[in-house]
């Protein structure tokens, strides 16, 4: 992969796991709605915390999942450990609740509560809304941008900038390092107006081949110049 493709591929890789996200989502959402349907109502009574350990760079930290026991339509005693768990704790022991259960199956049991039934649809949809509208607004930009660059150029106009500075671009991480960014200015004969220009990024050191004060090619829109882009074509290409 080259390194300067790495922003459609994680914009690619955003939408598709935000697409995913949507589909769990909607089956979460279709069990739910089946168990929701199809369980009944009993009350239950917290009979202790079931302590879940969380480990996170390091630091271990504690959330508290109650364990329920109830007694089913057939008087029949069961027990279960809710799949939430917070800290504090949401209840205590001895709290009396209300829960559903499958009667097909009296051990599919779940604390009659909008997150215990429906915390995980509304997760996984939230998530998957913001990684799919970040993930295809970073690959629409870039499709964008590859076909503003084809378009000059074929039909651009060549203009000679003023090389400013090289500098990093700080914005930007990869294997733990910024790749390079060349900054030019034009002063439009015209209408003695100035334009900065920006290059894209590039991995190679452009300090070995520009300096401050020399001169480097700019592709324009003739007819807006704030459309252009910088040709770097004559630095190396990297290779891995």
């Amino acid at each position: 992969m080259k390194p300067n493709n790495i922003t459609l591929w994680v914009g690619v890789i955003f939408a598709i796991a935000g697409f995913g996200m949507l589909i769990l989502s909607g089956f979460l959402f279709v069990s739910s709605q089946k168990f929701v349907r199809n369980s009944i109502a009993a009350s239950g009574t917290v009979t202790g915390l079931a302590r879940q350990t969380n480990t996170n760079h390091g630091t271990t930290s504690y959330t508290y999942s109650p364990e329920v026991s109830f007694t089913d339509k057939n008087g029949n005693e069961h027990s279960f450990v809710s799949n939430t768990s917070s800290n504090p704790p949401a209840y205590r022991a001895g709290d009396i609740i209300k829960i559903l259960y499958n009667p097909q199956n009296s051990q599919d049991a779940k604390i009659d509560s909008f997150f215990e039934l429906w915390g995980g649809v509304m997760i996984f949809s939230l998530l998957g809304i913001v990684f799919f509208l970040v993930g295809t607004s970073i690959s629409i930009w870039f499709i964008k941008r590859f076909a503003k660059n084809k378009w000059l150029k074929s039909n651009g106009q060549a203009v000679e900038a003023i090389v400013q500075s090289v500098g990093i671009n700080d914005q930007v991480k990869y294997n733990g390092r910024s790749p390079y960014v060349i900054t030019s200015q034009w002063v439009h004969p015209s209408s003695n107006s100035a334009y900065i220009f920006k290059s894209d990024n590039t991995w190679i050191n452009p300090e070995e081949y520009i300096k401050p004060g020399d001169k480097i090619k700019v592709i324009i829109d003739p007819n807006n110049p704030k459309k252009y882009f910088v040709d770097i074509s004559f630095l190396p290409v990297v290779k891995n």
